[in-house]
């Protein structure tokens, strides 16, 4: 592998990974995107025309390299995600993010490293959006929203005004949320629902309007 400033690796091996690979295209068609990452993968296996290489052989490679490639994670589950986005920090490589040029980050009181917000996706002002988050394709964000760490959104959710998204959360296509409600750490909103009310940690939530259906055990329940 060739050692410039400019490599970026995508961390998934899936179709949220070919999204990704799509959307830094758009936003930036002379961007290197030189491999996809994963703990895993098949002996000669590839994607878009790029190797898919184990991720631990990724750092070891260019741990002792002043030309660090950079990373953007796409998969869906939450708890992947988060681990690792750890790994690749603790190995001192950095992050970049691909926001499609609908979102004027010059209007949001915070945009985090890492991030991913998709296409068709509008996002008004003054919001909060964490690192690590992924907000997929046609999704409304309106004013004052706050959305943590290792956030999942996925494609049409609608998000009225000062709506809060802890940490962790993962939210199912199509899920609506009231003004000012909030969403706990590492819930889950099921596709579909509609958020009238405040959401506990660590909750499954579903229906219209959404209740809770279960306890989650701190981990998320979403298959990569």
């Amino acid at each position: 592998m060739r050692s410039t400033a400019t490599e970026k690796i995508i961390i998934g091996a899936g179709r949220q990974a070919v999204e990704s690979f799509y959307l830094i295209k758009d936003i930036n068609p002379t961007d290197d995107i030189t491999a996809f990452a994963v703990d895993s993968p098949e002996e000669g296996e590839e994607l878009m025309g790029k190797k898919v290489v184990a991720l631990l052989d990724l750092l070891n490679h260019y741990k002792n390299n002043p030309f660090k490639p950079a990373f953007i994670v796409a998969i869906g589950a939450v708890d992947i995600n988060k681990r690792l986005v750890q790994t690749i920090k603790q190995a001192g490589f950095p992050f970049f993010s691909a926001i499609n040029p609908q979102v004027v980050v010059d209007r949001q009181l915070f945009v985090g490293e890492g991030v991913t917000i998709a296409a068709g996706t509008v996002i008004t002002c003054n919001t909060h959006i964490g690192n690590y988050s992924l907000i997929n394709i046609g999704c409304t964000i309106s004013h004052d929203c706050i959305i943590g760490d290792y956030v999942n959104i996925s494609p049409g959710c609608h998000l009225a005004g000062r709506v809060v998204i802890e940490d962790e959360v993962f939210v199912g296509t199509g899920a609506s949320f009231i003004p000012k409600v909030r969403v706990g750490k590492g819930s889950v909103v099921a596709a579909g629902a509609v958020v009238t009310k405040d959401v506990p940690p660590y909750t499954l939530v579903a229906g219209v309007p959404a209740v809770v259906k279960k306890q989650l055990a701190g981990a998320s329940l979403i298959n990569r």
